[in-house]
């Protein structure tokens, strides 16, 4: 089983630790808008998995996981692209860095991503909100976000310890 960890809300998107046994990616989502297509990350959940040929803008494939059996969605990938709100229609956005607009480094990060799992026996993925997403925005604040990086770091750091 792959698992994702939502740590962090930016201003328009949502950061992810994507961990498969020692391996640790990140990922960039949209933030959460009640799950409506094309614009919401999808709900936190155990979700199947099955790969696919995901079809660029370019005209280009390559090959991805989707997310199976979301509730009112279809389409959902794991793959190449670095800002949630250009790159993405609700797909999780894998890189191996990030910054305040995405993750970074994004075509190594899935071509390792999908070496790392083609083999993958448990094909699911297990979303887990590490801290509040699915939040109604009237009550976001300031001290949200502070709390949010707190755990993020502290997040982090754990993960890093136990990569050791």
């Amino acid at each position: 089983m792959i698992y994702q960890y939502r740590i962090k809300i930016f201003f328009n998107w949502i950061l992810g630790i994507l961990r498969y046994k020692e391996n640790i990616w990140y990922i960039a989502e949209r933030s959460w808008e009640n799950n409506k297509k094309n614009i919401s990350c999808i709900p936190a959940g155990v979700y199947n998995l099955k790969m696919q040929k995901h079809k660029s803008r370019n005209g280009s494939s390559y090959p991805a996981w989707e997310i199976v059996d979301v509730f009112s969605r279809t389409n959902i990938e794991i793959h190449i692209g670095n800002i949630p709100k250009k790159d993405s229609r609700g797909c999780l956005l894998i890189g191996n860095n990030y910054n305040y607009k995405g993750v970074l480094d994004s075509r190594n990060a899935h071509n390792e991503f999908i070496k790392k799992t083609k083999e993958l026996k448990d094909k699911r993925i297990k979303i887990i909100n590490v801290i509040p997403v699915e939040y109604d925005k009237n009550y976001a604040s300031v001290k949200m976000k502070e709390i949010s990086f707190k755990i993020c770091n502290l997040f982090i750091n754990l993960i890093k310890q136990k990569k050791r």
